[in-house]
């Protein structure tokens, strides 16, 4: 996937031309994160939790870590405090979790159960993940 996603905006109101912008994918998903960080405790109902420095820290490392991050690189809030990242490669789907008591959890979903894979650890190793979202494996 392409590191850019081409926007266009339109300006009408004094008869200009369309102007065209071209967004990174890094601004896609650093956007979101700012969206994620002003979350409060309770946004997905009791219990939930928001998502603490730590773990925006983390993520926003791991988007500076990648020369070309991809938008499929979302990050969505979980409810117990942490951000998971979902993505698509061929037939396989991948996850990453970035736990908020500092672990992380990663995981892809192979067409046939022989394909799946699960790796937990008790630290976020930003290497290990970057290595996985690259090549799909861990070590």
């Amino acid at each position: 996937m392409s590191g850019t996603i081409e926007l266009l905006a339109t300006a009408r109101s004094n008869g200009s031309p369309p102007i065209e912008r071209t967004t990174t994918a890094r601004e896609v998903v650093l956007s979101k994160l700012d969206a994620i960080s002003r979350l409060q405790d309770g946004w997905d109902g009791p219990g939930s939790s928001h998502v603490g420095p730590p773990i925006l820290e983390a993520y926003r490392y791991l988007v500076s870590r990648l020369s070309a991050p991809s938008a499929d690189l979302e990050p969505m809030p979980t409810p117990s405090g942490g951000i998971r990242m979902e993505w698509d490669r061929g037939d396989t789907n991948y996850v990453v979790e970035l736990e908020p008591g500092g672990g992380m959890f990663l995981c892809s979903i192979g067409p046939t159960p022989d394909d799946d894979f699960e790796f937990e650890a008790e630290r976020v190793d930003i290497n290990t993940v970057i290595d996985f979202y690259v090549s799909g494996v861990v070590g």
